[in-house]
Protein backbone atom coordinates (compact mmCIF):
# COMPACT_ATOMS: atom_id res chain seq x y z
CA UNK A 1 0.00 0.00 0.00
CA UNK A 2 1.34 3.39 -1.09
CA UNK A 3 1.29 6.31 1.97
CA UNK A 4 0.33 9.70 0.69
CA UNK A 5 3.42 11.10 -0.22
CA UNK A 6 5.97 9.20 -2.91
CA UNK A 7 9.32 9.21 -0.03
CA UNK A 8 9.58 6.46 2.58
CA UNK A 9 8.59 7.66 6.13
CA UNK A 10 12.62 7.11 7.03
CA UNK A 11 13.34 9.91 4.99
CA UNK A 12 10.58 12.30 6.10
CA UNK A 13 11.72 11.70 9.71
CA UNK A 14 15.07 11.77 9.87
CA UNK A 15 17.67 13.95 7.89
CA UNK A 16 20.85 11.35 8.88
CA UNK A 17 18.45 9.35 6.54
CA UNK A 18 19.44 11.25 3.56
CA UNK A 19 22.87 9.67 3.62
CA UNK A 20 21.81 6.25 3.92
CA UNK A 21 21.29 6.12 0.46
CA UNK A 22 23.20 5.48 -2.57
CA UNK A 23 24.75 8.20 -4.02
CA UNK A 24 23.82 6.94 -7.84
CA UNK A 25 20.34 5.98 -6.57
CA UNK A 26 19.91 9.84 -5.78
CA UNK A 27 21.74 11.12 -8.97
CA UNK A 28 18.66 8.79 -11.10
CA UNK A 29 16.02 10.25 -8.69
CA UNK A 30 17.14 13.84 -9.64
CA UNK A 31 17.25 12.99 -13.24
CA UNK A 32 13.80 10.92 -13.14
CA UNK A 33 12.40 14.73 -11.53
CA UNK A 34 13.57 16.57 -14.13
CA UNK A 35 12.20 14.49 -16.51
CA UNK A 36 8.62 14.69 -14.38
CA UNK A 37 9.20 18.42 -14.64
CA UNK A 38 9.59 18.78 -18.45
CA UNK A 39 6.47 16.60 -18.59
CA UNK A 40 4.16 18.39 -16.09
CA UNK A 41 5.59 21.55 -18.11
CA UNK A 42 4.23 20.00 -21.41
CA UNK A 43 1.28 18.49 -20.13
CA UNK A 44 2.43 15.12 -21.61
CA UNK A 45 0.34 12.60 -19.70
CA UNK A 46 2.99 9.39 -20.83
CA UNK A 47 5.77 11.30 -19.89
CA UNK A 48 4.28 12.10 -16.58
CA UNK A 49 2.98 8.33 -15.97
CA UNK A 50 6.77 7.34 -16.81
CA UNK A 51 8.27 9.43 -14.62
CA UNK A 52 5.52 8.57 -11.83
CA UNK A 53 6.17 5.22 -12.59
CA UNK A 54 10.56 5.58 -12.42
CA UNK A 55 10.23 7.19 -9.23
CA UNK A 56 7.88 4.86 -7.33
CA UNK A 57 10.40 1.83 -8.23
CA UNK A 58 13.02 4.43 -6.83
CA UNK A 59 11.43 4.75 -3.46
CA UNK A 60 10.94 1.33 -3.12
CA UNK A 61 14.89 1.02 -3.87
CA UNK A 62 15.88 3.19 -1.60
CA UNK A 63 13.19 2.19 1.25
CA UNK A 64 14.77 -1.42 0.77
CA UNK A 65 18.32 0.21 0.67
CA UNK A 66 17.61 1.95 3.89
CA UNK A 67 15.80 -0.78 5.64
CA UNK A 68 18.95 -3.01 4.54
CA UNK A 69 21.41 -0.21 6.02
CA UNK A 70 19.51 -0.08 9.24
CA UNK A 71 19.18 -4.02 9.90
CA UNK A 72 23.24 -4.52 9.10
CA UNK A 73 24.12 -1.77 11.77
CA UNK A 74 21.40 -2.91 14.06
CA UNK A 75 23.72 -6.73 14.02
CA UNK A 76 27.40 -5.34 13.20
CA UNK A 77 26.19 -2.99 16.49
CA UNK A 78 29.34 -4.51 18.58
CA UNK A 79 31.62 -4.59 15.61
CA UNK A 80 31.36 -1.01 15.01
CA UNK A 81 32.43 -0.51 18.32
CA UNK A 82 35.71 -2.58 17.32
CA UNK A 83 36.60 0.13 14.46
CA UNK A 84 34.41 -1.26 11.82
CA UNK A 85 31.96 1.19 9.82
CA UNK A 86 28.78 0.61 8.98
CA UNK A 87 28.16 0.86 4.91
CA UNK A 88 26.12 3.98 5.80
CA UNK A 89 29.01 5.75 7.59
CA UNK A 90 31.47 4.54 5.04
CA UNK A 91 28.92 5.99 1.99
CA UNK A 92 28.60 9.23 4.08
CA UNK A 93 31.91 9.44 4.22
CA UNK A 94 33.10 8.81 0.36
CA UNK A 95 31.50 12.14 -1.34
CA UNK A 96 29.75 14.32 1.60
CA UNK A 97 29.97 17.65 -0.49
CA UNK A 98 28.83 16.10 -3.46
CA UNK A 99 25.89 13.87 -1.43
CA UNK A 100 24.91 17.21 0.25
CA UNK A 101 24.92 18.68 -3.44
CA UNK A 102 22.58 16.34 -5.21
CA UNK A 103 20.34 15.61 -2.07
CA UNK A 104 20.12 19.52 -2.15
CA UNK A 105 19.27 19.15 -5.92
CA UNK A 106 16.58 16.03 -5.15
CA UNK A 107 15.35 18.38 -2.49
CA UNK A 108 14.58 21.35 -4.63
CA UNK A 109 13.31 19.07 -7.47
CA UNK A 110 10.55 17.69 -5.20
CA UNK A 111 9.53 21.40 -4.11
CA UNK A 112 9.25 22.31 -7.69
CA UNK A 113 7.24 18.96 -8.69
CA UNK A 114 5.34 19.37 -6.02
CA UNK A 115 4.47 23.44 -7.00
CA UNK A 116 3.90 21.80 -10.66
CA UNK A 117 1.62 18.86 -9.51
CA UNK A 118 -0.30 21.41 -7.15
CA UNK A 119 -1.13 23.69 -10.60
CA UNK A 120 -1.94 20.73 -12.76
CA UNK A 121 -4.16 19.41 -9.73
CA UNK A 122 -6.16 22.91 -10.10
CA UNK A 123 -6.37 23.11 -13.55
CA UNK A 124 -7.71 19.76 -13.93
CA UNK A 125 -10.50 20.83 -10.88
CA UNK A 126 -10.89 23.79 -13.18
CA UNK A 127 -12.28 21.84 -16.35
CA UNK A 128 -13.71 19.22 -14.77
CA UNK A 129 -16.17 22.01 -13.19
CA UNK A 130 -16.47 23.16 -16.54
CA UNK A 131 -17.69 19.84 -17.98
CA UNK A 132 -19.95 19.10 -15.34
CA UNK A 133 -21.52 22.52 -15.86
CA UNK A 134 -20.65 24.71 -19.11
CA UNK A 135 -23.04 27.33 -18.25
CA UNK A 136 -20.38 28.45 -15.61
CA UNK A 137 -18.08 31.37 -16.71
CA UNK A 138 -14.65 30.29 -15.26
CA UNK A 139 -13.05 33.44 -16.23
CA UNK A 140 -10.10 35.24 -14.48
CA UNK A 141 -12.51 38.45 -13.94
CA UNK A 142 -14.83 36.86 -12.09
CA UNK A 143 -12.22 36.42 -9.33
CA UNK A 144 -11.01 39.82 -9.27
CA UNK A 145 -11.99 42.52 -6.32
CA UNK A 146 -12.16 45.26 -9.18
CA UNK A 147 -14.14 43.29 -11.57
CA UNK A 148 -16.88 42.29 -8.37
CA UNK A 149 -16.53 46.02 -7.75
CA UNK A 150 -17.86 47.22 -10.80
CA UNK A 151 -20.94 44.87 -11.01
CA UNK A 152 -21.99 45.36 -7.46
CA UNK A 153 -25.62 47.33 -7.63
CA UNK A 154 -26.02 46.30 -10.78
CA UNK A 155 -28.36 43.44 -10.90
CA UNK A 156 -27.73 39.68 -11.46
CA UNK A 157 -28.48 40.05 -14.90
CA UNK A 158 -25.44 42.09 -15.20
CA UNK A 159 -23.43 39.35 -14.45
Amino acid sequence: MMADHPFPATLTSSRDAWRRIPLPLLRQLESSLCHSRTALLALDLAGIEQATREQVDLTQKIEVDIRRDTESAARVGEAEVEGKASASAERALEMPEELARTVGRVLQALKVQAALLARAHHKLRVMANMLADPSLNYGPLLGSARFRGKIQGKGREAI
